[in-house]
């Protein structure tokens, strides 16, 4: 799962994949996200055997990003059958103009089925 930002701060989700014979390849929702004071569930589902992936917001699915290829099909979804790594992070490609900005990942968690569709009640800015 990833996220990539415009000038504007809209947000929008991608399933982005590069391989090393293959090349990079992904889908992504359009730009109409915002990131606010509230707290985020993020969760997304890989399934090896039907070369699956599903990402959903707050409980609901961003169709536009599911990939379902189906049983050994992995072109253009290449969902491994284990992880090596798994990494949580941020990354950021432009320079921030002062004071920057601040980003929080809060409990990660893996299972074997979500943990959603319902998200804790939301935090209120200070």
């Amino acid at each position: 799962m990833g996220a990539s930002f415009n000038g504007a701060g809209d947000v929008q989700y991608l399933y982005n994949v590069q391989t090393a014979k293959r090349g990079e390849f992904g889908v992504s929702t359009k730009p109409r996200f915002r990131f606010g004071a509230e707290w985020t569930l993020a969760e997304w589902h890989v399934d090896h055997a039907t070369q699956t992936y599903q990402f959903f917001l707050n409980g609901e699915e961003l169709k536009e990003v599911a990939v379902s290829k189906g049983a050994g099909k992995f072109d253009h979804a290449e969902v491994p059958a284990a992880f090596q790594s798994l990494s949580f992070g941020f990354i950021n490609y432009q320079p921030t103009q002062t004071p920057g900005f601040t980003v929080w990942i809060d409990d990660v968690a893996l299972a074997r089925t979500r943990l959603g569709p319902t998200a804790p009640p939301a935090v209120k800015a200070k």
